[in-house]
């Protein structure tokens, strides 16, 4: 029904509850955040409390919403809902509920399923924790005409390490904005329909541009020796015999350096910055190995090797085993714990 409408407020719940208290009709609609609350209901209560939480020094926008969703107000939107006929499967895949705010379980979702959506609030944030928590996706694609959720999930904090990709960020997005989302995921190792990518028109040969390799960054196992000039060694690992007990990498010890007490993460940065040959302040726990780093399948072999020789209690971790994990360098150290933890066991 006409008369509603949302504003966006940069506060949890919990902020706004005596504001809400004095304005009963003007609903918490969605938690897309710690600090990111939309409320919804008629448009002078919306002004007041709008007014109000201004003063006090929140954050608001009016959002371009013509009606009050996710509020009482919808009750008719709700019943049309659960009096017309719902054909619903089985879920084909996980599904990340953000009516419930987790994953779906057995529930279908039916008429009445869509009618409480309707009128209860989204719980997005709480639904975006279940799936970093319970999938660990490494991408999270946005399918829609503009990039909206993608924005709300950066400012929630709670991606886990996970890359956002939109395929069409608006009306000036192109085709390479779907070219570059495919290839981001294909390097990940998904393996596209490249049939249905590309019409048999669009499959001709390019011809690539000629480039010179860059000097600025050497790739090698070991910095070639010049005439003349001494060669710098680096220490070799030691075997795991011939390390004191109190150097031995393991969540019992502390380490000092980038990665503060957590030695299985100074273990990764320090062999992440001996295969790149990094300054240790660019490697942090946020880096991406194909992104930020700049890794190729040469020195992610050379990083297993370096990261089993500094973490002897990880034993042997295949390549493909890693290969999830290499979103970022704080992703694999949690891998590689979890690996430790499993092997004390």
């Amino acid at each position: 029904p006409p008369g509603g409408g949302m504003i966006t407020v940069a506060a949890d719940p919990e902020a706004l509850a005596p504001a809400l208290a004095a304005e009963p009709e003007v609903v918490a609609a969605a938690l897309n955040g710690p600090a990111d609350t939309v409320l919804s209901g008629p448009l002078d209560a919306l002004a007041r409390i709008g007014e109000e939480l201004t003063g006090l020094g929140f954050r608001t926008r009016e959002l371009a919403s013509p009606y009050a969703f996710h509020s009482a107000l919808m009750a008719p939107v709700a019943a049309g809902l659960r009096a017309a006929p719902v054909d619903c499967a089985p879920d084909a895949l996980p599904v990340a509920s953000t009516r419930y705010g987790r994953m779906l379980r057995d529930e279908p979702m039916d008429a009445e399923y869509w009618a409480g959506q309707t009128e209860e609030p989204v719980l997005f944030d709480a639904a975006l924790g279940a799936l970093v928590r319970d999938i660990a996706p490494t991408h999270l694609v946005e399918i829609g005409p503009q990039p909206q959720l993608t924005r709300i999930a950066a400012r929630a904090g709670s991606l886990g390490g996970a890359e956002l990709l939109h395929p069409a960020p608006g009306p000036e997005g192109t085709g390479r904005d779907l070219a570059e989302t495919v290839a981001a995921l294909y390097r990940c190792g998904l393996d596209p329909d490249w049939e249905q990518l590309y019409a048999p028109e669009h499959r001709v040969p390019e011809p690539l541009a000629p480039y010179v390799f860059s000097s600025a960054q050497r790739y090698w196992d070991r910095p070639p020796a010049s005439v003349g000039a001494p060669v710098e060694r680096r220490p070799e690992a030691v075997p795991l015999a011939e390390v004191a007990p109190d150097r031995v990498v393991s969540r019992e010890t502390e380490s000092d350096g980038a990665g503060g007490d957590d030695p299985v993460l100074v273990a990764v940065v320090e062999a992440v910055t001996e295969v790149g040959g990094y300054p240790t302040e660019r490697v942090v726990r946020e880096a991406r190995f194909h992104e930020d780093l700049g890794f190729d399948s040469v020195m992610i072999m050379q990083l297993k090797n370096r990261v089993e020789a500094r973490l002897p209690r990880v034993g042997e971790v295949s390549v493909q085993q890693m290969l999830p994990a290499l979103r970022s360098v704080g992703s694999l150290a949690e891998f590689l714990d979890g690996v430790i933890m499993a092997r004390s066991a």
